[in-house]
């Protein structure tokens, strides 16, 4: 299998064959995922994300630096979740939503696919159609 992680700077392709080497490579990057989550291919994981148990990350989905994903949470394929962005329990992101740095979605919220969340002058997160 195959997952993109950030290296220096660049998304990087690593292939690994056995979940050994893929915990290894993690540690390194001081990424955490949880007992029962699931990374799909072609998925890009930043340095310090924290995926919890039971989270589901698809293929081709974005999580950005220091992001956190919530126990039981579901990335859809190719959505963007964005530097230290909080996913709480058992939210839903959409495929191809975008979620920007550092913005809070609550636990068990559903953002729809192409959907985008980002942030106003107050910090708080807003939806953008």
């Amino acid at each position: 299998m195959k997952i993109l992680l950030k290296v220096d700077g660049e998304w990087k392709p690593f292939e690994y064959n056995n979940l050994a080497d893929l915990a290894e490579e993690f540690a390194k990057r001081n990424i955490i995922i949880g007992t029962g989550a699931i990374i799909g291919e072609g998925a890009r994981i930043g340095e310090g994300a924290y995926i919890c148990e039971g989270a589901s990350i698809d293929e081709w989905a974005r999580i950005g630096e220091g992001a956190y994903i919530g126990t039981g949470a579901r990335i859809s394929a190719r959505a963007y979740i964005g530097t230290g962005a909080y996913i709480g329990e058992g939210a839903y992101i959409g495929e191809g939503a975008i979620i920007d740095a550092r913005a809070r979605i609550d636990a068990r919220a559903r953002i729809g696919e192409g959907a985008s969340i980002d942030k106003d002058e107050a910090g708080m997160p807003t939806l953008r159609n």
